[in-house]
């Protein structure tokens, strides 16, 4: 939330820091973004809302994930929720690109099962989504094919065994494909349904995508047969 990003930034202004490292899923990660803002930027968070519109210098930030969902440690795309609202904030420029991204599956280990469910279901539908894009491009579909071929297998592995690392390194790695896919295409309706229901109804962000996927699909079948076909 805009109330966790402006302790963090408090916090490290007193540090004087120098390098960033966000640790955690998604929101941790996009919380150590608008932190990297709040340090570099001036006047108010919400005036950098959309896309392209930092104009001083960031600091160097390492994104080390524990969850297989988001992709944000390859992604310049921030996502903070508005404190009184519960409106997603959505922030995208280069800048807030990571420099480093770790991807280590033994630290995804200890994740609750329903963490790993939402950010399963989030990984695959940004592969599926990126996938049939009107924004995609040579290099996001490779991007969003690959995603998919791991995380469709690796998924139902680590469902039913989930200290299985080699299958915990693909989703890791299934993630950030799909999030380099994001990079290049963005997302569709699926996701655009997925966010007022997490604001009004609380869902997590990936089981609400999984809810409004079928539904989407079966509507881009109409004109996306054929990329849904090669997945």
């Amino acid at each position: 939330s805009t109330d966790t990003v402006e302790r963090a930034a408090d916090f490290a202004a007193e540090k004087g820091i120098e390098v960033i490292i966000g640790l955690g899923g998604g929101s941790a990660m996009d919380t150590a973004k608008g932190c990297n803002l709040l340090l570099t930027q001036t006047g108010a968070f919400r005036q950098y809302v959309g896309v392209g519109k930092l104009i001083s210098p960031t600091l160097p930030m390492i994104c080390i994930p524990t969850t297989a969902g988001t992709g944000s440690e390859v992604q310049s795309a921030a996502l903070i929720s508005d404190s009184q609202t519960h409106q997603k904030l959505v922030i995208i420029d280069p800048k807030l690109r990571p420099s480093t991204a770790i991807l280590d599956p033994t630290l995804s280990l200890s994740q609750p099962q329903v963490v790993t469910e939402a950010a399963g279901l989030d990984a695959l539908g940004h592969a599926i989504e990126s996938a049939v894009s009107r924004n995609r491009t040579e290099m996001s579909w490779r991007y969003s094919v690959e995603a998919f071929r791991l995380g469709f297998k690796a998924f139902a592995r680590v469902l039913e065994a989930p200290n299985d690392l080699p299958a915990r390194a693909s989703m890791l790695l299934a993630a950030s494909y799909a999030g380099l896919a994001i990079e290049e295409s963005m997302l569709g309706a699926a996701h655009a349904c997925a966010n007022p229901l997490t604001q009004n109804y609380g869902f997590r962000h990936g089981f609400a995508v999984g809810v409004a996927l079928p539904t989407v699909i079966r509507f881009n079948a109409k004109s996306c047969a054929q990329q849904y076909a090669a997945l």
